[in-house]
């Protein structure tokens, strides 16, 4: 049917952008020698003890902006998106 078509269309574009533009060093890579460095790298550099405690400070900056916002939000009864909060606050501790 129609429908499904145009899902798959979809998934294969994306995937191929992801896999050719966005991410083709790493995330689709094959698993072997340039996949395992890469890991052990991303485990390393960019997850090691010393970097996560470098962005401490950001991390916890970003939680308390965003319990203030969710209880500002719950004390005015106002409805809020937590899935887009959520993405909103990964996004900054990240970026």
């Amino acid at each position: 049917s129609q429908p499904s078509l145009i899902i798959s269309y979809k998934l294969n574009n994306t995937l191929e952008f992801y896999s050719y533009t966005v991410s083709a060093d790493f995330t689709f890579a094959p698993y072997g020698p340039y996949w395992k460095f890469m890991k052990k790298l991303c485990m390393t550099q960019l997850l090691g003890g010393q970097t996560l405690n470098k962005l401490l400070p950001i991390r916890s900056e970003e939680i308390k902006r965003f319990t203030k916002l969710m209880s500002k939000r719950a004390e005015s009864e106002e409805p809020i998106e937590i899935g887009k909060e959520l993405t909103k606050l990964t996004n900054n501790i990240i970026t």
